[in-house]
């Protein structure tokens, strides 16, 4: 539920002003270019191929029937269940949707590096025009990606991502305790003030904050799109909101990616009723982390810091302000606190509005 907390007008400025003046100080490029454009992880693949012997020889020059289904992860926006709904559920509902006879089969791609992903991946989705032996030949790779991702409420994603963390550390203690950008970790466990340590030590942007992969589930969501946006790619869509996935996702999946299935599972014309499987969101082997259930309270004292207002939650959403503009369909919009930021005169600025 979104909050509904406004600044104080007799503080509105002033916190305005030290969040900012905190982040001018602190948030430099190197650390900016690693916060805002690169992806969670490497994105997960479900496509139908033909595998005939005759397809083996010609597919080159065979133009794919089904369009590859591609997820963009995003951490702490039900990446573990989607990703295992993909390689689990759906992949077996696909191959049973198959006649016994078919040259179809299911593959998926989920352990690849990143680095190269983007250019194999979608290097060859649209047809080219090769010469060879005095003719031009059409050369169909495969149907053009349909890219997909699931998001949330983004400073509801970052209070998801602190809870995370804190879990993470108190189990596993993957965090070093170094001289910069950890102070966070001399404070109360399950207190505002650790959160509010938490959020500062984050625009020290000290290495540890580039580099480790824990901390990174704090990072906007909207990161991923400046991959894709480096091949000239887009989203085909987005799911705006995690409430109901089991149901939402499938539905929303259907609808955008309907070259994906059998017209057995899913016709174009009727996408609403479909035969995807629903996700599941149970324990922890369908995904859910153990963290969900807020055993320490880092949940609970992120959201009451963020009912208090004051700076941490300014500097919030500021720094999301990237992900508000580019995530336009969330279901509660922008928070009453982030417009009163945005249309402040020194946020403004910022931008030269």
């Amino acid at each position: 539920q979104q909050t509904t907390t406004t600044i104080n007008n007799n503080n509105k400025t002033l916190y305005i002003d030290q969040a900012i003046e905190q982040i001018h100080q602190n948030a430099g490029p190197a650390y900016l270019e690693k916060f805002y454009s690169e992806e969670f992880g490497p994105p997960w693949l479900i496509h139908l191929r033909s595998v005939s012997d005759e397809d083996k020889v010609t597919v080159a020059h065979a133009k794919e029937e089904y369009a590859p289904l591609v997820y963009v992860r995003i951490w702490k926006c039900a990446n573990n269940q989607v990703r295992f709904w993909m390689t689990g559920d759906l992949k077996a509902s696909i191959s049973a949707s198959l006649p016994n006879n078919s040259t179809y089969q299911v593959f998926h791609m989920n352990k690849d590096k990143s680095k190269g992903y983007f250019h194999r991946i979608y290097s060859n989705a649209l047809p080219k025009e090769t010469s060879g032996a005095g003719k031009t030949v059409t050369n169909y790779h495969h149907r053009e990606p349909c890219l997909v991702t699931a998001v949330r409420d983004p400073i509801e994603h970052f209070l998801s991502a602190y809870n995370e963390i804190e879990w993470v550390q108190k189990v596993h203690a993957k965090i070093p305790n170094v001289e910069i950008g950890t102070s966070f970790l001399s404070k109360e466990l399950g207190s505002t003030e650790r959160f509010h340590y938490f959020v500062w030590d984050m625009l020290q942007q000290s290495r540890i904050w580039r580099a480790s992969p824990v901390l990174k589930h704090a990072f906007p969501m909207m990161r991923v799109l400046v991959p894709l946006d480096k091949f000239n790619l887009e989203l085909s869509g987005y799911l705006p909101s995690l409430k109901n996935l089991s149901h939402t996702w499938p539905k929303f999946v259907a609808k955008t990616c309907p070259h994906s299935f059998p017209d057995s599972m899913v016709q174009e014309n009727d996408p609403h009723h479909h035969q995807l499987p629903l996700v599941d969101m149970g324990d922890s082997s369908a995904g859910a982390h153990k963290s969900s259930g807020d055993p320490f309270g880092a949940y609970s004292a992120a959201k009451k810091a963020r009912e208090n207002g004051g700076p941490v939650v300014c500097a919030l959403c500021i720094i999301h302000a990237y992900d508000y503009a580019c995530w336009e369909d969330l279901p509660d919009g922008i928070p009453a606190i982030c417009k009163e930021v945005y249309m402040s005169p020194s946020f403004r600025a910022i931008f030269d509005l």
